[in-house]
Order: structure tokens, then C-alpha cells, then sequence
């Protein structure tokens, strides 16, 4: 039985992954760039090797669709870790304000849970509508990381207001 036949992120270990992360962060307390020089080249790597073994998937199953479940799946670990590194230690404020609960919502094929090889990844921020510095700071914390990881995750920046 293939590994890939219930898709799941890639040689993922979650768990371990937000140690590593979060002992980057104690390691260097309070420095976001030098945090970012450590945490950057990790991230990259995961999704490289997710891409790798996706690309190897496709390639023995010709199974487009779970495939794209895996790169989509895997997509999704990667950000909620990266939101949680920007929302849990870059950005982190001793009494978070109502003003700073955010929703972070999948969109276009990564929200439908269907990603090809080199799809952009379509984030939506849904703030209230009184906005905080701390707010802001998390969302570009995020962006951040997404941007880069450019060459791996394509960012989309198309804010929109209502």
C-alpha cells in the first residue's frame, strides 16, 4: 500500500516541527530576523521535499488528484505553522486585544484542498473592522514567510477592503 494512498503532509512531523520552531525562537529570544536567518532555510526545504515526493507519487500512480490533496494537505501545515510562529512568539502581545482575533481562510484551489506543483497559495485575512498595530504585525509576519519562500510559494498580493 502506497503511502500516498490516504494523502497526509509529506514526511511531515508536525509536532516536532513546531519544537524545532519554537526552540528557534528561545534560542534567540526576541530577535525576528535572526529567527527568520534559521527558520527560513528549514521551511524551504520542506517544501521542496514535499514537492519531491509528490512529483515521485504522480510519477509512479499517475494519481493527479491525490497528488494535489497531498501538496494541498502538506500546504496547509506549512501555514498554520507559520501563523503560529508569527502569532506565538514574532508577534506576540502579553493581552491580545479583541481587535487582534483574525481568521486566516484558504482560497482557490488551496481552499478547495486541490493544489498543483507551483499553485499560488490564496490566503484571505479576516480581520474586525477596528484593526490593531499587533493585527497588523501578525498578517505581515505571515506574508513574510510566504514571500519568502517565494521560489517555493508563489505570493498573490491582492488586499482588499470592504
Amino acid at each position: 500500500m502506497d503511502a500516498f494512498t490516504n494523502p497526509g503532509p509529506p514526511s511531515f512531523d508536525l509536532a516536532c516541527l513546531r519544537e524545532e520552531l519554537t526552540s528557534s525562537w528561545l534560542e534567540i529570544p526576541r530577535n525576528a530576523d535572526q529567527v527568520r536567518v534559521r527558520v527560513l532555510p528549514r521551511l524551504k526545504a520542506l517544501k521542496a521535499q514535499a514537492q519531491s515526493e509528490a512529483r515521485g507519487f504522480l510519477e509512479r500512480t499517475g494519481d493527479g488528484r491525490a497528488c494535489a490533496k497531498a501538496l494541498a494537505l502538506f500546504q496547509d501545515e506549512l501555514v498554520k505553522l507559520i501563523y503560529d510562529l508569527s502569532i506565538f512568539h514574532i508577534c506576540r502581545a502579553l493581552k491580545p486585544a479583541a481587535a487582534e482575533h483574525m481568521a486566516l481562510v484558504a482560497t482557490g484551489g488551496y481552499g478547495r484542498g486541490l493544489m498543483a506543483p507551483g499553485s499560488d497559495v490564496d490566503l484571505l485575512f479576516l480581520l474586525p473592522s477596528n484593526q490593531t498595530a499587533q493585527a497588523e504585525s501578525i498578517v505581515k509576519s505571515v506574508l513574510h514567510y510566504r514571500t519568502r519562500c517565494a521560489r517555493l510559494i508563489k505570493p498573490s498580493r491582492q488586499p482588499r477592503t470592504t
